[in-house]
């Protein structure tokens, strides 16, 4: 852990803490951590960014500066959903399709043996 080693430190949400160095009142570079994540597992991540002046003290409820990690990875979050949604609609009309037939069909069939047995009855004579 980076505050072992005393100074200024940066907290980089759960990717974990770094040194910083203090350049001026206005400026504190902090050097990104090594991320042990597979970078194609990341796409992009937000996280809160914390500086510790004395390597200890975190500003965690205070600070609103936030840091994007940039991976390699995919942005496939709503593909599934997409893709999903549309074989579903195509599933339910093909359904829809099949149901419509086979009822046209046993209407059909129900007609003509229907008919067929009354157009008999009448020509018998």
């Amino acid at each position: 852990m980076a505050s072992s080693l005393g100074g200024i430190t940066c907290q980089f949400g759960r990717f974990g803490e770094t040194q910083a160095i203090y350049i001026n009142s206005t400026v504190i570079k902090c050097i990104t951590p090594v991320v042990e994540d597979e970078p194609d597992s990341i796409y992009r991540e937000i996280v809160k960014l914390t500086v510790a002046m004395n390597g200890v003290d975190h500003e965690d409820q205070t600070s609103v500066i936030e840091f994007t990690f940039v991976g390699t990875g995919s942005y496939l979050g709503f593909w599934p959903f997409i893709i999903g949604t549309l074989l579903i609609g195509l599933l339910i009309v093909a359904l829809i399709q099949f149901s419509d037939t086979i009822f046209k069909k046993i209407s059909l069939d129900d007609a003509m043996q229907y008919f067929g047995n009354r157009s008999g009855v009448g020509s018998a004579g």
